[in-house]
């Protein structure tokens, strides 16, 4: 059996891709602005309860907790400007993959990926052929399969879109029969 698909990658594309891979692969990046975000509420909520006392004596105390509030509202304030912010940035900084046609064959035994870029860069090879054993993860969006590669440290994308709906059936059953436990992941639904 032989699975083809193709994908182009776009900036919307990779803007996408660059959201899913800071905020849902890990989650980290949101379990960092939460917590932030909790300092922050926390802090701001002292300060503001130790300055209503009014008391001189706990001046030392009121002002480490207005240090401490200011302190968090800028970390918040950075966090959330790099969550709008960096995905757009890396999808501008791949100027060089924009644009280039990935051609997929899926089979039993492995994946074959093309590249047709008209601006070669030294980052994306032309030909793949990977095992599934190689795949680090695979995560399946509503709208793409990101696929990571051990030894590549990258991700290449495949649109849902690039596939015929009876192909994408077989395709998912392929890729979870195929990858070991774990390595095959479903997010935003």
């Amino acid at each position: 059996m032989k699975l083809r698909a193709e994908t182009v990658y776009t900036e919307g594309l990779l803007k996408r891709f660059a959201k899913f891979n800071l905020f849902k692969k890990s989650r980290g990046a949101l379990k960092l602005f939460l917590l932030e975000f909790l300092l922050l509420t926390l802090s701001v909520l002292s300060a503001f309860l130790a300055f209503k006392r009014k008391s001189r004596c706990h001046f030392r105390f009121h002002a480490d907790w207005l240090s401490l509030a200011v302190i968090c509202l800028g970390l918040f304030i950075f966090i959330l400007i790099m969550m709008v912010k960096l995905p757009k940035a890396i999808a501008k900084n791949s100027k060089s993959i924009i644009g280039s046609k990935l051609s997929y064959i899926f089979s039993d035994d492995k994946v074959i990926i093309t590249v047709n870029n008209s601006r070669p860069s030294a980052s994306i090879y032309n030909h793949i052929y990977a095992g599934y054993a190689y795949f680090e993860k695979i995560y399946e969006t509503k709208s793409a399969f990101y696929m990571y590669i051990e030894e590549q440290k990258q991700a290449y994308i495949l649109e849902k879109s690039g596939i015929d709906e009876g192909n994408l059936i077989q395709l998912q059953e392929l890729l979870k029969g195929k990858v070991s436990k774990g390595k095959y992941i479903k997010r935003g639904r």
